[in-house]
């Protein structure tokens, strides 16, 4: 929106957008951010063109997070409308369609969830936690689960085919008070 001459900087305010810990745009987009905040997900839509300064709440969309606890993650899936949410205090996800301001799947029974992440292709969604990490696909969300891992998956990134991934686990045990763990799945999942 700030584009140098332009001294107009938009300001986005919601009652309910308190700690905020994550921001993310829409892909294929230019006016949709999610912002994870303590207890809710708010899908601003804002016109980059438009001169108001502040849009107003109608512009708002609040989803309420998995658990009511804060947003920690999300993921917009890179060929859709559709957005995952989760927190690190909760075994849950959630999965919304944000065209239709529904709810597409609720996951819970997953380890504390660290992350989230689609893949390039919008066709798998990683879901990572501690001492496990579970793939889903996306067409009939069938999972396949790693479990047993030596700490929380703390960093993961798809190939750019996305069929495999690498990540990285924090070992809380290890010298020196922790240390990351690089690992890669070399196969193609599913």
């Amino acid at each position: 929106w700030y584009g140098g001459k332009d001294n107009l900087i938009p300001l986005l305010k919601h009652k309910r957008q308190v700690g905020i810990t994550v921001v993310s745009w829409k892909p294929l987009v230019d006016d949709i951010l999610a912002v994870g905040c303590h207890d809710c997900c708010i899908l601003w839509t804002v016109d980059p063109s438009s001169l108001s300064a502040r849009p107003g709440s109608g512009c708002a969309q609040v989803i309420s997070s998995p658990s009511n606890q804060p947003v920690h993650s999300l993921s917009w899936d890179p060929k859709s409308s559709l957005l995952v949410l989760s927190s690190k205090n909760s075994s849950k996800i959630e999965i919304w369609d944000s065209d239709r301001e529904e709810l597409i799947l609720r996951k819970a029974g997953l380890s504390c969830v660290a992350g989230v992440q689609f893949n390039p292709k919008g066709d798998r969604l990683l879901v990572s936690g501690q001492n496990s990490l579970s793939v889903f696909q996306c067409a009939d969300w069938k999972v396949e689960t790693w479990s047993g891992l030596e700490g929380t998956v703390e960093h993961v990134n798809w190939s750019p085919e996305g069929d495999k991934f690498i990540f990285a686990v924090k070992n809380k045990d290890a010298a020196g008070g922790g240390s990351n763990i690089l690992n890669y799945i070399p196969r193609a999942i599913f």
